[in-house]
This record gives C-alpha cells, structure tokens and sequence, in this order.
C-alpha cells in the first residue's frame, strides 16, 4: 500500500518513478547527497544508484498485502 502524502523515508522500502524508465521499481530507499542509492531485497538484482534528479517521485511502502489464490 502506498499514500501520496508519504513520500520515501531513508532506509525504508519504497516505490520509485526514474526520469525516462517505464514502470517502477520497489526497493530499499537510501538517499546521500546529491544521489539516491535503490538496494534490492532480493539478492539476484542488482543495487542502482542515480542522481536525485533523476527521481521522478518516490513514495514509501506502507504495508504489503498478500492475497492467496
């Protein structure tokens, strides 16, 4: 779940919208300075790091929900 009114908090999971990317991407948020490192959970993926500029919007994940079939 996520909230417009909460916007991505350091070291916490969150949403990210990248200038010139389709889609998001949900990773661990870290910003420092001037850039913005996205830490995956799962280790198959690799971290990113851009510039804060580069960041379009990012939202905090607020709970996760998981619906059994």
């Amino acid at each position: 779940l996520l909230s417009p009114s909460a916007p991505a908090a350091d070291g916490r999971a969150a949403v990210v919208q990248l200038a010139g990317q389709i889609g998001v991407t949900c990773k661990v948020y870290r910003r420092e300075g001037p850039r913005v490192h996205l830490v995956p959970v799962n280790e198959q993926f690799e971290p990113l790091a851009v510039d804060a500029e580069q960041v379009v919007w990012a939202l905090r994940v607020l709970a996760r929900i998981r619906v059994q079939p």
